[in-house]
């Protein structure tokens, strides 16, 4: 989480820090408004921690599946 926010900081003159992971897993930031980058909602940052959630459950279900672990 340390590296996550400092990466946000080096990111923020790019459009790509809004799909940035760890641009959204502090959600107090939308109710203590200390954003980290301007024009990020709740409803984006909740879409994008799930978009990454599916992507990260699908890599994880097509690793383990290819495995043989019927041993």
């Amino acid at each position: 989480m340390f590296v996550g926010v400092q990466g946000v900081f080096l990111l923020s003159r790019f459009e790509i820090v809004k799909y940035y992971l760890f641009t959204h897993t502090d959600l107090t930031q939308f109710y203590t408004e200390g954003q980290l980058v301007p024009d990020i909602t709740i409803t984006l940052s909740l879409i994008v921690l799930a978009v990454y959630f599916l992507v990260f459950m699908a890599v994880s279900y097509w690793t383990f599946s290819t495995r043989d672990v019927t041993a």
